[in-house]
């Protein structure tokens, strides 16, 4: 009995991605760095559980939606087929119930914000499920991902201000960039398996001139970066870290132009790193202002 369990509870912590946690990362970085400056350096303890709680369980729903989505597709990719839902190590019903569940979870926190938040909350919840849904139909579903995966700088600005300044669009434009850039690496990964199941990507799309235009958006959110640390007049630090950020740009371009599909997802992945110093600047700028 309580190996079945132990059991179980694998499938359902695979389900979640939870040894996986890059993606839940890539999202928790930058929303964040966006409280962060929402609240001029001092978010509330609350505001910091709720969001990071948020992130967490919004990446867990959104891979389960988009496994749904994949689960007769996923079992012909080398890098999926051992899902629970591609192996059937999971029923669907099952896979509803955990989503039912963590919706649920994910309900109970956005009500501990202002309406502002909520409504944009419930606009990137939708958007989740349409994403996986893109995959098939447009040439750079990239695009969409952007969008879905960023809703937390624009819902930390509502949750702190009740508005939307320029400076959250910013940063939201730059992680949109950002995300396009990531996600075409990721794709990169993938590509083979991609034209085998008949899924669309940037990378595919983009073919030999996709590391071109990974760099040019590495570029393009670097400069953005540069406008949001003039804009706000911040310190020394957030200019390190967009240094830091360069260097790894650099050795992700180099991975990639070596071999895209094997060293796709480690370009993917090194950008977790690249979010996680752009807070670790903004929030040294806020630490020394308080000194």
């Amino acid at each position: 009995m309580v190996l079945r369990l132990i059991e179980r509870s694998q499938h359902y912590a695979s389900l979640i991605r939870w040894h996986q946690p890059t993606g839940s990362l890539l999202l928790l970085w930058p929303t964040l760095t966006a409280l962060w400056i929402a609240a001029n350096g001092k978010p509330s303890p609350q505001h910091i559980i709720i969001f990071i709680l948020g992130v967490f369980i919004a990446r867990s729903a959104g891979c389960i939606v988009n496994d749904l989505t994949d689960r007769n597709k996923d079992q012909f990719v080398a890098r999926t087929k051992k899902r629970p839902l591609a192996t059937k190590s999971i029923s669907v019903t099952e896979a509803l119930v955990v989503l039912f569940i963590l919706s649920l979870c994910a309900l109970g926190l956005v009500l501990l914000l202002n309406t502002f938040a909520f409504v944009l909350a419930v606009i990137a919840a939708s958007l989740t499920i349409v994403y996986p849904w893109m995959k098939r139909v447009i040439d750079y579903p990239q695009v969409v991902l952007a969008v879905v995966f960023n809703f937390g700088v624009l819902i930390a600005f509502a949750a702190e201000r009740q508005a939307l300044p320029l400076v959250a669009w910013l940063i939201f434009a730059s992680q949109f960039v950002m995300t396009v850039a990531y996600d075409t690496e990721y794709a990169m990964a993938d590509a083979s398996d991609d034209i085998a199941i008949g899924i669309k990507s940037s990378a595919l799309s983009l073919a030999h001139s996709a590391r071109s235009f990974v760099i040019c958006l590495q570029v393009l959110f670097l400069l953005l970066w540069l406008f949001i640390c003039l804009t706000m007049r911040f310190s020394i630090y957030v200019y390190a870290s967009l240094a830091i950020a360069v260097v790894l740009f650099l050795w992700q371009a180099l991975l990639i132009k070596i071999d895209q599909e094997r060293n796709g997802f480690k370009a993917f992945a090194n950008n977790q790193w690249v979010l996680l110093w752009i807070f670790l600047g903004v929030f040294l700028h806020y630490a020394s202002l308080s000194l």
